[in-house]
């Protein structure tokens, strides 16, 4: 997470916060039970800091769900602006 998320405090406790979620979450749990290995990668934007745990929760809680039901929503397959497929 780089110094622009905040200081040192900060940045551990989105840190905390995104791992408590993840812990929390069920259905991420149920798919690793299966055997399915799964890598995800939270980006904090500047600004995450003045959200509070509650917020971020949420977000994570509504977008996972989401991007397990259909994994080709990730990074490497969204379009581009001039309509070209990415990676």
């Amino acid at each position: 997470m780089s110094r622009k998320v905040g200081n040192a405090v900060a940045r551990n406790r989105v840190k905390r916060w995104v791992r408590e979620v993840y812990r929390r979450h069920p259905a991420l749990h149920e798919r690793s039970a299966k055997g399915a290995h799964l890598d995800i990668v939270v980006t904090a934007k500047h600004g995450v800091t003045d959200f509070t745990f509650d917020h971020v929760r949420d977000e994570l809680t509504h977008v996972i769900p989401r991007f397990l039901a259909n994994p080709d929503l990730g990074p490497n397959r969204r379009r581009r602006r001039d309509g070209s497929q990415g990676r």
